[in-house]
C-alpha cells in the first residue's frame, strides 16, 4: 500500500513541475549596452543594456539599439535636475520632456528617468545649483552651458570635479568682434595694450581673444574693459553678445569684423556634470543624451512650433524671442559628438583641444590664474556608448564645405591672417588644420615663404592628417618671403 502512495505522490509532483515549466513567463536575454559587434568597428546590430537589480528592484531604462526599453523611473529614485542659462539652450530637452517637468507623455519618463528643466539668470546661480546637487529642489545634476563659460568657472567648480560628457550644439552668430573704423584685425597696434570692451569670462570675450591671438596680439596685451566703465566709449574694439537687447546700442559706430557665424567651430555648448554622477550613473547619463538627441530631431522638423511649446513654459520668453535665440545656435548630432570626442574622424578641433586653447587664452588675459589642468575635464564614456549602438556612423559624412577657385582666392582680401615661422612645419600643419576646422565655412589661403613647393607640401600634409576638404585650401600667389608663412581665412562664399 505504501508503494502505491509514494507512486501517486511522485506522479503528482512531476505533473506540477511540468505545469510550472510550461506556464512560467520567459524574458528574452539582452546583451550589455555598448557590447562590440562580432564583425568589429561600429556595431552593425542593436546592442542592448540588460536590466539589473538593485536591492531586489529592477533598474529601468535599458537600451535596445537606438530606442529605450520603458520602465519605471527607478534609476535615481528622484528627478534628474538640469539647468541652463536660457530656455533656448534647453529646448530639445523640454520638447522631449513635453514640458519643464516630467509627465506621462515625457520621452524621458518612458525611458525610466524623470527630468526637470530650469533656467538660471546667471552663472553664479548655475554654480550654486551644481554645488547643491540634484537631491535638492534648488540644485542640479547637469548644467548646459557654453565651453568658454565652463572654462571660466572651472577654478571655482574644481572641487566638484565637473566633466563634459555630451555636446548639445554650437553658437552661430551670437558672439561678434566689432571695431570702430578704421580699426580692423589687419591693423592692430604692433606694441602696447589693446583695449577690448568685453565681459570677463563670457563667450564674446573668448572669440575676441582668439582672433587677436591668431592675428599676432598676445592675450597678455589685451586690456579687458567692462562695458560699464567710462573707457568703454572710446575703446576701438568691443566683443558683444548679439542676443542682448542692448547689443545694438553698445555697438554704436563699430562695425562687425568677425562673428561665430564665421568661426562656427569655436564655441560648443556642452552638458557637464560632476564626475561622481557621470561615473556613478552611466545609464542615466546615456538615457539623457539619447533622449536629448531625439528632442533635437523634433526641433529640426518644426522650429516655430518648438518655440511656441517652450514659450508656454512658465518663465520662458516669448516665442519670437526664442526664435531669434534658436537662430543663433546649431544643434549637434551624434556624429558631431563622436568627432569632438575624437572617437570618429581626424579633425583638429576636439573638445580637448578647445578646452586647452580656451584655458590658455583666458589665463594669459588674466581671467584665470592657475595652470592648465593636466587632463581636460572630459568623459567620453557616454558618447562612446551611444556611438557603438548607431550603425549609421559607419558611413562617411557628406562634405558641405565651400570651395573657391585659386584665381578668385588670390584676389579676395583676408578676414584674418595668422603669421607663423615657415621653418616650423609641424606647427604650420597643426594650425592650418585647427583654423580650417574652426572656420568650417571659409576658404583658407596658405603662403609658406617664397616656395610654392613648400606651400603645397604643407597643404597636403594638413589635408591628409585632418581629413580636410582639399578644395577649401588654396595656395597664395604672392610669396611672403624669408622665414615667414601665413594662414589667411577668407570670407565664406
Amino acid at each position: 500500500m505504501r508503494r502505491y502512495i509514494v507512486f501517486v505522490l511522485l506522479l503528482a509532483m512531476t505533473g506540477a513541475l511540468g505545469y510550472l515549466l510550461v506556464t512560467r513567463p520567459r524574458t528574452p536575454h539582452e546583451s550589455q549596452l555598448g557590447e562590440p559587434a562580432q564583425d568589429g568597428g561600429v556595431a552593425r546590430g542593436a546592442a542592448a543594456a540588460s536590466k539589473r537589480t538593485d536591492g531586489g528592484r529592477p533598474r529601468a531604462g535599458a537600451f535596445l539599439g537606438n530606442r529605450v526599453d520603458a520602465g519605471p523611473p527607478a534609476l535615481l529614485g528622484r528627478p534628474l535636475r538640469v539647468v541652463a542659462l536660457g530656455w533656448d539652450e534647453l529646448t530639445p530637452g523640454v520638447l522631449a520632456n513635453n514640458g519643464a517637468s516630467a509627465g506621462a507623455q515625457s520621452a524621458f519618463h518612458r525611458s525610466g528617468v524623470d527630468v526637470t528643466f530650469s533656467a538660471a539668470s546667471n552663472m553664479a546661480s548655475i554654480e550654486r545649483a551644481l554645488a547643491r546637487g540634484g537631491s535638492s529642489q534648488d540644485g542640479a545634476d547637469i548644467a548646459i552651458l557654453s565651453l568658454p563659460r565652463f572654462v571660466a568657472a572651472y577654478e571655482r567648480l574644481r572641487a566638484l570635479t565637473p566633466e563634459i560628457f555630451f555636446v548639445v550644439g554650437w553658437s552661430r552668430g551670437r558672439e561678434a568682434l566689432t571695431a570702430t573704423p578704421p580699426a580692423t584685425l589687419a591693423h592692430l597696434p604692433p606694441t602696447g595694450d589693446v583695449q577690448l570692451v568685453a565681459a570677463r569670462g563670457e563667450p564674446p570675450a573668448l572669440l575676441a581673444l582668439f582672433l587677436f591671438d591668431a592675428s599676432g596680439v598676445a592675450p597678455s596685451r589685451v586690456r579687458l574693459v567692462d562695458p560699464s566703465e567710462m573707457a568703454a566709449a572710446t575703446a576701438a574694439y568691443a566683443a558683444i553678445d548679439r542676443s542682448k537687447s542692448d547689443a545694438a546700442n553698445a555697438t554704436g559706430s563699430r562695425a562687425v569684423l568677425v562673428s561665430t557665424s564665421d568661426a562656427t567651430g569655436l564655441i560648443p555648448i556642452v552638458a557637464i556634470a560632476p564626475q561622481g554622477f557621470v561615473e556613478g550613473q552611466p545609464d542615466t547619463a546615456a538615457i539623457f543624451a539619447r533622449t536629448w538627441l531625439d528632442g533635437a530631431t523634433r526641433l529640426r522638423r518644426d522650429v516655430p512650433e518648438a518655440a511656441r511649446q517652450v514659450a508656454a513654459v512658465r518663465g520662458a520668453p516669448e516665442a519670437v524671442e526664442l526664435l531669434q535665440l534658436l537662430g543663433q545656435s546649431e544643434l549637434a548630432t551624434l556624429r558631431d559628438n563622436a568627432q569632438l570626442a575624437a572617437l570618429s574622424g581626424r579633425g583638429a578641433v576636439t573638445l580637448d583641444a578647445l578646452f586647452v586653447r580656451t584655458w590658455r587664452l583666458y589665463r594669459d588675459a588674466g581671467v584665470l590664474s592657475s595652470p592648465t589642468p593636466a587632463r581636460a575635464p572630459l568623459s567620453t564614456a557616454t558618447i562612446a556608448r551611444l556611438v557603438r549602438t548607431d550603425p549609421s556612423l559607419a558611413a562617411p559624412a557628406r562634405s558641405t564645405a565651400p570651395s573657391l577657385s585659386a584665381d578668385a582666392a588670390s584676389r579676395q582680401p583676408a578676414t584674418l591672417t595668422m603669421r607663423l615661422d615657415a621653418r616650423d612645419t609641424q606647427r604650420l600643419v597643426a594650425e592650418l588644420g585647427f583654423m580650417a576646422d574652426v572656420f568650417g565655412r571659409s576658404p583658407i589661403r596658405v603662403l609658406v615663404g617664397s616656395s610654392r613647393t613648400r606651400t603645397t607640401q604643407v597643404i597636403q600634409a594638413a589635408v591628409q592628417r585632418f581629413d580636410l576638404e582639399p578644395a577649401r585650401i588654396v595656395p597664395g600667389r604672392r610669396p611672403v618671403g624669408g622665414a615667414s608663412a601665413s594662414i589667411e581665412v577668407l570670407a565664406a562664399p
